[in-house]
């Protein structure tokens, strides 16, 4: 869910999914014991990586608590189209049994 969660919020910054291979992966660091508290840490350290560090987010590694964030450079010249400010949990489904579980973030731009 933390993938799909960062894709998505990515795609809206960028304009597109961020596409290729990591060159590297940086851990999340303080991620949260709570489930739904660190896949927002994720996604808001995804955004801070993003534009402090121009380093796009195109995979996420869990391993239990431990989130790492695999990242590649922005290419020269691109530069997000929007600016998010922060992201916020609106809401989570989680299914009773094998289904899909859904997720709303709230987007602050």
């Amino acid at each position: 869910m933390c993938g799909n969660a960062v894709r998505g919020v990515l795609h809206e910054a960028l304009g597109r999914p961020p596409r290729g291979a990591p060159v590297g992966y940086l851990e999340v660091e303080d991620a949260p014991d709570d489930e739904v508290l660190r896949l927002v840490r994720t996604v808001n350290e995804a955004l801070f990586l993003l534009y402090a560090r121009r380093l796009a987010t195109t995979g996420v590694r869990c391993d239990g608590r431990r989130i790492s964030l695999g990242v590649r450079p922005l290419p020269t010249g691109r530069d997000p189209e929007v600016e998010v400010k922060a992201v916020t949990l609106h809401a989570l489904t989680l299914p009773a049994r094998r289904g899909r579980q859904r997720l709303v973030l709230t987007l602050d731009l």
